[in-house]
C-alpha cells in the first residue's frame, strides 16, 4: 500500500469532524458503497465467484478479495427494523456513538423501533425474544476507506485503493470488532489512527469477519482523508436530522390525535348531560 505524505491539514477541523461523527446529526442523500462478504456462489450474471470473499458494492467491475485492509473513520450504532415479509427496512433509530449514552429515538416516534430493553426482553418467552431479535436488530456501522486486491468474476486481478466504504455488522459479527480492534488499540491512539486487516472464517453457514490491527502501516490524516471524513460527517448529520424529524412529527401527530379524542369525549359528555 502506498503511504501518503502528510499534508497541511487544519487540525481543528479534523477534531470538529471526529467529534461530530458521534451520531450527531436536507440535501440529496449521500451514498457510499457497502463493503460486505460474498455469500452467493454466483454473481448477478451467473458467473462463479468465491464465497467468503470481500466485495465492494456498486463497483463497475466487482472485485472479490480474500483479505482487505480498512481504516475506520467513523463508527455508529443503530437499531433497524425490517418487515418480516419483504425484509425491507421500515424503521430505524438515530445513529449513536454509544448505545448506553444516547436515547435511541426512532423515525416512528418510539424507542429502539419498539424492541424492549435488555432487562424486559429477558423476561419475555423464548418465542417472543426470538421474534424481537429477528425483527429489530442492532448494527455496528463502520465507515472509512478500504484497500484490497482480488479478482473479478473473469479471474482478472484488480486492485482497489483507498476507496470510501461502509460496513454493517450484526449478530455474530457485531462484537469481534470491539474485542479485536477497539480493545487492542495502542495507548493514546483511536480507530482513525490505525489500519485494520480483514479476513473471514467459515462457521456453519455463516462467515465470521476476523479483524487485526496493523501496528506498522502508518495512518496519515492527509487532505484526501479529511475530505472523506467530511463526507461521513455530512452523512451522519443528514441521516440523524431525518430520523429526528420523523420522531418529532410522529409525536406531534400523536398529541394532536389525543387532543382531538379528548375534545370529542368532552363534547359527547356535555351532550349527554344536556339531553339528560
Amino acid at each position: 500500500m502506498s503511504s501518503t505524505e502528510i499534508s497541511a491539514v487544519d487540525q481543528s477541523e479534523v477534531a470538529m469532524l471526529l467529534g461530530a461523527l458521534q451520531g450527531n446529526t436536507s440535501e440529496d442523500t449521500i451514498k457510499v458503497p457497502f463493503l460486505k462478504v460474498q455469500y452467493e456462489p454466483e454473481d448477478k450474471q451467473g458467473r462463479d465467484v468465491k464465497r467468503g470473499t470481500f466485495l465492494l458494492s456498486d463497483s463497475e467491475t466487482p472485485v472479490y478479495a480474500t483479505t482487505a485492509k480498512i481504516r475506520v473513520l467513523a463508527q455508529h450504532f443503530q437499531y433497524r427494523e425490517s418487515d418480516p415479509q419483504t425484509y425491507k427496512i421500515v424503521n430505524k433509530t438515530v445513529l449513536m456513538d454509544d448505545m448506553r449514552k444516547r436515547e435511541p429515538r426512532d423515525m416512528k416516534g418510539g424507542m429502539r423501533c419498539g424492541r424492549p430493553d435488555a432487562k424486559t426482553l429477558r423476561q419475555l418467552s423464548d418465542e417472543d425474544q426470538q421474534m424481537w431479535r429477528k425483527r429489530v436488530q442492532a448494527f455496528r456501522i463502520l465507515r472509512g476507506i478500504v484497500t484490497m486486491e482480488g479478482v473479478n468474476a473473469d479471474g482478472e486481478k484488480v486492485k482497489i485503493e483507498n476507496q470510501p466504504f461502509q460496513m454493517f455488522l450484526k449478530g455474530i459479527n457485531f462484537i469481534p470488532f470491539e474485542d479485536s480492534v477497539v480493545k487492542a488499540l495502542p495507548y493514546g491512539k483511536g480507530m482513525t489512527d490505525v489500519w485494520v486487516d480483514l479476513s473471514t472464517t467459515k462457521k456453519g453457514k455463516a462467515f465470521i469477519i476476523d479483524f487485526s490491527v496493523d501496528h506498522k502501516e502508518p495512518a496519515v490524516m492527509d487532505t484526501d482523508t479529511v475530505d472523506t471524513l467530511r463526507v461521513f460527517y455530512d452523512m451522519a448529520k443528514q441521516e440523524n436530522e431525518r430520523i429526528e424529524t420523523g420522531y418529532k412529527n410522529a409525536h406531534m401527530e400523536s398529541e394532536a390525535f389525543g387532543a382531538a379524542s379528548s375534545a370529542i369525549d368532552g363534547y359527547a359528555a356535555d351532550l349527554e348531560a344536556d339531553l339528560n
